[in-house]
């Protein structure tokens, strides 16, 4: 799958010809491609430290999350940046919410029955974590959990008996 992450701390500007509406378009269009987009946005008091735009700031900032597929649950469906440690999160989460737990392989093991899965080249994951269907390798639980926090950043499929 193809994703798009916009990261925003505003919304378009409309003396440049941009709109909410005309971005809503814009990621919808993409989505009937086959890109989904996750919207990332960095909500704050503005340089004066007025707060007074922040409801029409996530309004248009969940529009645009639910126009590109991958909208959050809840009042504010955005990924939203507030400081360093909040920005870090969002984009673990965008992260985890991109990785799915099922991997193609090239090829059907001659032998599904004695294949070993390692991540990361040796953690050797235990077979109640994973299976096995054709060329489809699929992850549960903590294993998944493991993909999709970015702790594994390798997956090795490979015949125990060496062939």
């Amino acid at each position: 799958e193809r994703f798009v992450v916009l990261a925003t701390d505003g919304l378009p500007e409309p003396n440049c010809g941009f709109t909410v509406d005309s971005a809503v378009t814009a990621i919808a269009n993409l989505r009937a491609a086959g890109v989904d987009t996750f919207v990332l946005g960095i909500v704050g008091p503005d340089r004066d430290g007025s707060t007074a735009g922040i409801p029409a700031l996530r309004e248009g900032l969940n529009m645009m999350a639910d126009a590109g597929g991958r909208p959050r649950s809840g009042a504010i469906r955005y990924y939203e940046a507030t400081s360093a440690s909040a920005f870090a999160s969002s984009l673990d989460a965008i992260l985890a919410a991109a990785t799915n737990c099922t991997f193609v392989l090239p090829s059907t093991p001659p032998r599904p029955g004695d294949v070993d899965v390692l991540f990361n080249g040796t953690t050797v994951v235990p077979r109640a974590n994973w299976s096995l269907s054709g060329r489809n390798l699929e992850f549960f639980g903590a294993s998944c959990g493991q993909i999709q926090s970015g702790v594994v950043t390798s997956i090795t499929a490979r015949d125990a008996c060496g062939s």
